[in-house]
C-alpha cells in the first residue's frame, strides 16, 4: 500500500521578475544537486553518472523554456499564475 501527499510548494501570481526569480533558482539548486552527485560518484570511482547527467540535460531545458515563457510575459506586458504542487509517494521498500 502506498501514502500518497500534494503539497502546494509555489502558488499565485508573480511578476515577470518574481517568476524569474523563484522558479530559476528551484532549476538551478536541481542543476547543482545533480552536478554535486557526479562529482561525488566521480570521487568514489562507484556508480554510473549516466542518470545524473540525463536529468542535467532535462533541466536545462526546463530553464531554456521557462526563460522562454518569462520572455513572452515580458514581451506581452502579462504576470505569469504559477501553480506547482509537489506530489509525494511513500512506498514499501
Amino acid at each position: 500500500m502506498s501514502i500518497k501527499h500534494k503539497l502546494p510548494l509555489i502558488k499565485g501570481l508573480y511578476t515577470n521578475k518574481e517568476a524569474k526569480e523563484v522558479l530559476l533558482l528551484m532549476v538551478g539548486d536541481k542543476l547543482a544537486f545533480h552536478r554535486k552527485e557526479i562529482f561525488s560518484i566521480k570521487e568514489r570511482n562507484n556508480g554510473d553518472v549516466l542518470k545524473h547527467e540525463k536529468r542535467i540535460t532535462e533541466l536545462k531545458e526546463v530553464q531554456d523554456a521557462i526563460k522562454h515563457i518569462i520572455k513572452e510575459a515580458e514581451d506581452n506586458g502579462l504576470q505569469l499564475k504559477i501553480d506547482c504542487t509537489i506530489s509525494i509517494k511513500l512506498l514499501a521498500q
